[in-house]
């Protein structure tokens, strides 16, 4: 799983996590207020695209590899 810490409140966020290797996506959505949010997902190896779309903060995008 990944877990996102939020320092400051951006309402209702919605976190997409892809495997841009295998083409699998998991999605959730949580209140920042609760300061953090744990997107569960298979763990496998690849590369992965995370995007963090805010209510009040824009949008955030990352890239990682395992």
């Amino acid at each position: 799983s990944v877990l996102l810490n939020f320092a400051c409140d951006m309402g209702v966020v919605a976190v997409t996590l892809v495997n841009t290797t295998t083409g699998s996506m998991w999605c959730c959505t949580a209140e920042s207020c609760e300061g953090f949010v744990v997107v569960p997902f298979s763990g496998e190896s690849g590369d992965y695209t995370i995007t963090i779309e805010t209510q009040t903060a824009g949008i955030f995008v990352g890239e990682f590899y395992l």
